[in-house]
């Protein structure tokens, strides 16, 4: 590995850049003395037992040929504890972690405090290991993409983040020419109630219109689907398997104007030599074809267990914002009303007030009383819900959830009420599910 006083120098040029596909989003990009693991997720579930790999192996970690590590956002299906902490103490000597410069540092604590080197990228910047180029890039708050530069071939790898127009994409089409776009193909989220095909038409209407920005904006010479190698896999959210996007269809719909490379775990190609991907599209598409049974069910906590959770949150966001201004602006919202599915009660989640009580009114959100713990529990836990889809939701009043949870939520990634988050952030709180409920908000 690169001495950390070598970063930013000039070194032989080695072997061309190989991508090896490991699962999901983890692959390893091979510059001949630099080689760079992505996102590590190879075993559980995720989201709160929400998602599942499509092929899960038994991979020994430490046997994979990498030097660095880097991660693109904190999110579990990319950033897996649980596949960190199987690094030996050996391996950490012989690696460094790669991350964005993130205001709350918390991904690079954990990281240190677990024996790890870790090496910030500067945003937007060129960054150097030796002849490998890396430039980082954020978008929304926490999520980030990257680019590698070897031999002059680019690979960009821009996994989950939004970006789709002219205007975001605009910091990434400076990299210049780029040899191959690594993509999202699916939807990672819900994707409206049971049996709302208006909404899954929406949700992928959503995904393609983000590829085809991105294929207009960044003429990219190849493009490789990735990213999307799991299912929902909770009994609560099983049916956002429904319509999804298969792997056939996205290569299909692309590769008549463009280059498509479709890999299979531990395949490995070259950048930018020509390969047949049919065999990989195949065993893939096997695994959408599946008709799989969910792995998961909700447990019940009880409301002894949910007014703790309560207390606890709203001390939290007593602790990390103007509490006083905030609460002023809240007493003037009407509270969200949360349906617990498996206690059969519907409950008034107000942060203003000093518990959970029960009522017959309509619920905004209905969910178990599981995921409710987990969202009050966890700042982050508002975005695992959205994006585990174990819920359904009033269209017309799901505003209401997400108002009480926003700044809890910003409170995850360093955003602190008023500093931070703005009073019309918190009216008119900003959320990827409006897109498919209320498209005309979008």
């Amino acid at each position: 590995m690169f001495p950390l006083d070598q970063l930013y120098t000039e070194t032989p040029q080695g072997k061309k850049m190989k991508i090896k596909l490991i699962n999901h989003a983890s692959v390893i990009f091979d510059c001949g003395d630099v080689k760079i693991l992505t996102d590590p997720w190879y075993t559980g579930s995720a989201f709160d037992n929400g998602w599942n790999l499509f092929v899960e192996r038994d991979i020994d970690i430490n046997s994979l040929d990498f030097n660095y590590l880097w991660y693109s956002h904190e999110h579990p299906d990319h950033f897996s504890i649980a596949d960190l902490k199987k690094i030996s103490d050996k391996k950490k000597q012989e690696i460094s972690i790669l991350f964005q410069v993130a205001p709350d540092q918390k991904v690079k604590k954990f990281c240190e405090a677990n024996g790890f080197k870790v090496i910030e990228i500067p945003e937007d910047e060129d960054f150097f290991i030796g002849d490998v180029k890396l430039c980082c890039g954020k978008e929304g708050g926490f999520d980030s993409w990257i680019s590698v530069t070897h031999k002059n071939k680019t690979a960009l790898n821009i996994n989950d983040c939004r970006l789709e127009n002219e205007e975001e994409l605009a910091p990434v089409k400076r990299l210049g020419n780029i040899d191959v776009l690594m993509t999202q193909f699916g939807w990672a989220n819900w994707v409206g109630n049971k049996g709302d095909s208006d909404a899954r038409e929406i949700a992928r209407k959503m995904v393609y219109d983000k590829v085809d920005a991105q294929i207009e904006n960044l003429s990219p010479n190849y493009i490789m689907p990735f990213a999307s190698f799991c299912w929902f896999s909770h009994k609560d959210n099983i049916s956002c398997n429904d319509e999804a996007i298969t792997i056939k269809e996205f290569v299909n719909k692309y590769e008549q104007d463009n280059k498509i490379i479709t890999l299979y775990l531990d395949d490995e190609w070259t950048v930018g030599q020509s390969m047949d991907c049919s065999e990989a599209v195949n065993k893939w598409q096997q695994q959408f074809d599946m008709d799989r049974e969910p792995l998961h069910q909700s447990s019940t906590v009880h409301q002894q267990e949910l007014q703790e959770s309560f207390s606890f949150m709203v001390s939290k966001l007593k602790k990390d914002n103007d509490w006083a201004r905030m609460a002023y602006i809240y007493r003037q919202f009407k509270g969200s009303v949360v349906r617990l599915e498996d206690v059969e009660k519907n409950y008034v989640f107000d942060i203003t007030k000093n518990q959970l009580t029960i009522t017959d009114e309509d619920y905004d959100i209905a969910t178990s009383s599981e995921c409710f713990n987990y969202l009050m529990r966890n700042a982050w836990g508002r975005g695992t819900l959205m994006i585990n889809g174990r819920f359904q939701a009033n269209y017309n009043t799901l505003h209401r959830f997400l108002r009480q949870t926003h700044v809890y939520y910003g409170n995850n990634i360093g955003r602190r009420f008023p500093e931070h988050i703005s009073l019309d952030q918190i009216v008119n709180p900003k959320c990827f599910v409006f897109e498919m409920i209320q498209p005309e908000k979008k």
